[in-house]
Order: structure tokens, then sequence, then C-alpha cells
């Protein structure tokens, strides 16, 4: 029955989302880095150029408004301009959250890594998220809605989104937030936003703790997990707790017509 229950709410909320989503993790037309350069230590195969890796997040366009660069997205980005995609690598591992991302979008397209590993895309999406870069947000709330059909997590998702500093989703934000209430009561929502508060702050929490970590890398790849953590902790069980049942039952008659 809960799990009936919780479709009801993906169903409806996908209905909401749908309207300002193309349902999909990136555009078609996403172009990733593909250029070569040497160097004296590495090959010409091995030194792959990542100057046009500002493409990768500016390409991810879920909304009828796409996702734009922040200023400080956009230098953290470009930084990689004419370095090797080798060294893309050991800044990520340094804890650099614009590397991660890009790592994680060639996992995702399959380019300069080999086959597409969507499981490993999501793993460096989920840590350069806990860093708090918009972008990586952003694929998270995507891997919600588009992956594991949790719309309700996908939400939290969107909220860490457009407190990133990605003001052009503000207006969406409101219209499901809007929308939310109406089919599924005042409690639902603000459970989402004191969830995204919480991992407000642990983001704001991970930078101080990663700078002092001696092993970085064992504390990213742990961030890296939070959001497979997140689906097993924000279950049906835990959502309908606070959803308004009499609203619900509305809002499943008015799907099925």
């Amino acid at each position: 029955m809960k799990k009936i229950l919780l479709n009801i709410i993906n169903i409806s909320l996908l209905a909401i989302l749908s309207s300002c989503t193309s349902q999909q993790r990136f555009d078609s037309k996403l172009s990733v880095p593909g250029e070569l350069i040497k160097n004296d230590n590495t090959s010409s195969v091995g030194a792959k150029s990542v100057s046009q890796v500002v493409e990768i997040a500016n390409s991810s366009k879920n909304y009828s408004t796409e996702l734009e660069l922040t200023d400080i997205e956009l230098a953290e980005i470009s930084k990689w301009k004419h370095k090797a995609f080798e060294e893309m690598f050991e800044d990520a591992f340094e804890g650099d959250a614009a590397a991660l991302f890009n790592i994680g979008a060639c996992f995702l397209t399959g380019r300069l890594v080999g086959a597409i590993n969507v499981q490993a895309a999501d793993l460096y999406f989920g840590m350069s998220a806990y860093l708090g870069f918009g972008p990586a947000l952003d694929q998270i709330m995507r891997m919600y809605l588009t992956d594991k059909h949790n719309s309700i997590l996908a939400l939290v998702y969107l909220n860490l989104t457009v407190a990133s500093g990605h003001s052009e989703l503000f207006q969406y934000y409101h219209e499901f937030r809007s929308s939310m209430i109406q089919s599924f009561g005042e409690s639902l929502v603000a459970e989402i936003e004191r969830i995204a508060s919480i991992k407000f702050d642990e983001i704001e929490k991970n930078k101080t703790q990663l700078a002092k970590a001696g092993n970085k890398n064992s504390f990213l790849f742990r961030m890296g997990s939070i959001a497979d953590l997140d689906e097993i902790i924000f279950d049906a069980n835990y959502w309908l707790k606070f959803v308004d049942h009499n609203r619900l039952k509305e809002s499943s008659l008015k799907n099925s017509f």
C-alpha cells in the first residue's frame, strides 16, 4: 500500500516537473572535451585536453531555462583549458569540486573514459555535490528524477541547486512548491526544506573538513556514496508520514482521468 501511495506522489510530482523538464540527464547535442595535447611526460593519447570542458556543464539543460554557470563556476571549470585530462584527476582527488563534476560528466557521456558508466558518473557527481558545486547538485537532482524515480528527493536537490547560486531556477522551485502544497499539504514541503537546510549545513562542514583531512581520497568517496544512503533513509515509509492523505486521494483521483 505504501509503495502504491509513493507511486501516486511520484506520478503527481512528475506531472508538475514535466512542464519545465525534458526528463534527461544531458542534452543530446552535448559537446565534451575531445582535443589532444602533447607534453614531455605523456603520449598524445594519454594527455587529453579539457579545453572544451565548459560545454559539459553549460549543455546540462533539463529546464526550459537552462542551468547557467555562475561566474565562480565558470572560472573553476575554465582552469583546465590548458591542462591534460590526467591532471584533472589529480586536482579532483585534492578536492577540486569542478574537476570531480567534469569527470562525472565524462563518465555520463562516455567521452575520454571509454564506455558510459552512469554509476561512476553519479559517484563523482555526488562527491562534487557535497562540496556545494551547483552543476553537480543539479545532476544529483536529475539522477533522482530520471533514474531513481524519487521525485521528492529530486526537489530537495533542486532546493540546494538554487541555494548554490542558481537564481534562474528560483521561480521553478516555487512553482513546484506551490503545486506540492496543493497536492500533498504543507508538512511534506516543510520536511523537504528542513532536509535541504541540513544538507546545506553539511556541505559547508564538508568544505572545512576536507581541507583538514589527511586522506582526501577516503573522505571524498564517503561523500560520493551519501546520495545512495539518502535513498535508503528517505524511502516511502519516511515521506508518507508527512503527506496529507486527504489531499493525496484528491490528487490520485485527478491523475486517474
